[in-house]
């Protein structure tokens, strides 16, 4: 029985998946499971899914009869029901994972008993960037020591996990319920509050394992206004943990965040008036020669 069952979620982003799926398949880490779970997509997800199930008996495949509408989180908890292994991680569809990734993580729960364990991540927002030569620059990868994550650091945001780098126990995910399907966004900083809050210390390895990438076409959810809900529902649900220092870190990375939004969306109005300007001269044009029209005829 695979000791790792790994959950990506997924939905038309047939083109996306594929490098997902080959990161998982190549883990020097080889006892796990991987399940697919696509949320009624309508491109050629299953295909491309099917494909790799032909050449490894590891690869399953669920597909959900309707759309569940609640985001990743929803799709995620379906295949946590599905998963009985002894631990669990979870890879968005649009993230990768370097081939070590289980096999480090895996190692520092060998000898600790924390409640999660992830990874630093690289975040690529550029096209030109390239995952493969970056991860081989020592620059990015630090050494292998981790850091324990205290119930107030969860709290803070100063160590984050976020899904794609994350591993924990099977159990401690049903026993908690899952992920939290009434969240707009910060569904990762939820889980590891409950996890930390109910099952001990985590932890954070100080290597780039995880690529986050953001250079794509497709919107996530971290970079919109869901974010910024998100994160206000999050306080409001665990504030009550937080001591005072805590409450003003996390109140200030909130007002920031959405501060930079804010300035983020006049940035690009501004641009897009700007962008009119050259058409503007037409414009004048067309609603003089419109007025001298209707002279004429009068």
């Amino acid at each position: 029985m695979p000791k790792v069952s790994i959950i990506i979620p997924t939905y038309n982003r047939a083109s996306l998946l594929k490098r997902a799926i080959k990161s998982v398949l190549a883990q020097t880490f080889k006892d796990l499971e991987l399940i697919i779970i696509d949320d009624n997509s309508n491109d050629c997800t299953e295909d491309i899914v099917k494909k790799y199930m032909k050449f490894d008996s590891r690869v399953k495949y669920i597909q959900n009869e309707v759309n569940l509408g609640g985001g990743a989180a929803a799709t995620r908890n379906k295949g946590i029901d599905i998963a009985r292994r002894k631990y669990c991680a979870f890879l968005d569809d649009d993230d990768e994972w370097r081939e070590d990734k289980l096999e480090k993580q895996l190692n520092v729960l060998k000898k600790n008993d924390y409640s999660v364990i992830g990874s630093k991540k690289l975040v690529l927002k550029n096209c030109r960037d390239s995952s493969e030569n970056l991860l081989q620059d020592k620059d990015y990868n630090d050494c292998s020591d981790f850091e324990e994550i205290s119930l107030q650091d969860a709290l803070s945001g100063r160590l984050h996990i976020s899904p794609s780098t994350l591993i924990t126990k099977t159990e401690y995910l049903i026993e908690i319920g899952g992920f939290d399907e009434k969240l707009k966004a910060s569904v990762g900083y939820d889980l590891n509050v409950r996890l930390i809050n109910n099952f001990g210390k985590g932890a954070i390895i100080n290597e780039k394992l995880t690529i986050i990438h953001q250079e794509h076409e497709y919107q996530r959810v971290s970079t919109s206004k869901k974010s910024i809900n998100g994160a206000w529902q999050s306080y409001n649900k665990h504030h009550h943990l937080m001591s005072l220092k805590t409450k003003r870190k996390r109140l200030m990375s909130i007002h920031r965040k959405s501060i930079l939004m804010d300035a983020s969306s006049i940035k690009e109005k501004f641009f897009n008036i700007i962008k009119l300007i050259p058409y503007i001269d037409l414009l004048l044009i067309w609603i003089i020669k419109t007025i001298l029209q209707k002279i004429i005829k009068n």
